[in-house]
């Protein structure tokens, strides 16, 4: 097969330096008739200012209502006697406690509301779900004992960390959003298949 020169029309584009190119890029943008409007910028910032916001005070529901009693009991006792730390690790366990704590007093002056917990707990907590410690036989027979105690909090708080990573994922998709208007340019987000893989399944993936 001989080999043919294929031609075209297509204008070169000189570009001398790295500055020339900078410069063309900066007028590209400048004379885009279809870049944001100043009322858009501002409207994604502010959406994505108050996502991030709402997101950051927001607690989720762990369970049944009327299992919020048992449920506070039990992660304040997982907390006790089922947590392993290392290192810098004590500092969190005594965050989560002061939460834990808190979420208690919050169950008791209002009786039949589930037990909450704020995204950086549900993190912590499903972490430590997925890692219990101890020594011996003793504490391996008490927590296969509690077993039924430890799978309905393990799933509750697990079906919850989904759905709050669901959120976050949206506010980082406001925020990419924003930057590319402040930047001249709107970004469409492709919709992308679910990730159906959940704390159980990382959990099985990192053995």
């Amino acid at each position: 097969m001989s080999e043919k020169q294929i031609e075209t029309t297509a204008p070169e584009i000189q570009i001398n330096n790295v500055k020339e190119l900078d410069q063309k890029l900066a007028d590209a943008i400048v004379n885009n008739p279809n870049k944001p409007t100043e009322e858009e910028v501002e409207a994604a910032k502010i959406a994505f200012e108050e996502a991030s916001k709402e997101f950051g005070i927001k607690s989720w529901d762990i369970g049944k209502p009327e299992d919020g009693e048992r449920n506070v009991q039990y992660l304040i006792h997982f907390i006790n006697n089922r947590i392993f730390w290392t290192e810098k690790g004590w500092m969190g366990v005594i965050k989560m406690m002061e939460e834990a704590k808190d979420a208690e007093k919050f169950i008791k002056a209002n009786p039949g509301l589930p037990l909450k917990l704020g995204y950086q707990a549900l993190e912590f907590m499903i972490y430590s779900l997925q890692k219990p410690g101890g020594y011996g036989y003793e504490s391996a027979k008490a927590l296969h004992d509690e077993s039924q105690d430890y799978a309905r909090v393990f799933d509750a708080i697990a079906e919850q960390v989904m759905n709050a990573r669901g959120e976050l994922k949206e506010i980082q998709i406001l925020q990419d959003q924003y930057a590319a208007m402040q930047q001249g340019f709107y970004l469409e987000v492709e919709p992308s298949p679910e990730n159906n893989e959940t704390p159980q399944d990382e959990g099985k993936n990192k053995e």
